[in-house]
């Protein structure tokens, strides 16, 4: 199956004509709205495609009706514990100077030098930036802020994050 990105986690039935109440798992949990052929991923099973028949949003949470499902059992019994997935190509666009955290996974990350200090293993979301965890070369870890004091740049089809300011973070 071709590359597919997570888009919301299904965790209960609600009512009796099968929906399900989902966590999103995007900023915008009104891009359900533009969403019809998904594909429910459950550990162990079988990938299972599904229409989005109707959907509405309750608070924080999303409530999906999957064609066909009509009923809590239903539900419980094909979809629950799973995964919503897209194909990578149905992402929103972002604006300019955003990027997906699953594009910023394995990117180098390089000082002004072009010295290698590492590559991205994790993006730890923090109340005033995002935090990209750096495996460096020669072991440990290193975390830096996503803020433009450090980053000078991201270039994701280059598979690059250039920074500055940062050299203490990387001292042995």
């Amino acid at each position: 199956m071709d590359e597919r990105i997570t888009i919301g986690y299904l965790t209960r039935t609600k009512g009796v004509r099968g929906w399900v109440v989902t966590e999103p798992l995007t900023d915008d949990p009104q891009r359900f709205e533009a969403v019809e052929d998904v594909v429910v991923e459950i550990d162990r099973r079988e990938p299972i495609e599904l229409k989005i028949e109707d959907w509405r949003l309750e608070g924080t949470i999303v409530l999906l009706k999957f064609a066909g499902i009509d009923t809590p059992e239903e539900a419980r019994e094909r979809v629950l514990k799973g995964y919503v997935t897209i194909p990578k190509d149905q992402l929103a666009p972002l604006p300019e100077g955003q990027h997906y955290v699953f594009d910023l996974i394995g990117c180098q990350v390089v000082d002004a030098d072009d010295v290698d200090l590492g590559a991205v293993t994790q993006v730890l979301p923090m109340p005033s930036a995002d935090v990209i965890v750096v495996r460096r070369p020669r072991g440990g870890e290193a975390m830096v802020p996503m803020v433009g004091d450090f980053v000078e740049s991201v270039d994701t089809q280059a598979r690059q994050i250039r920074v500055r300011g940062v050299e203490e973070l990387f001292e042995d």
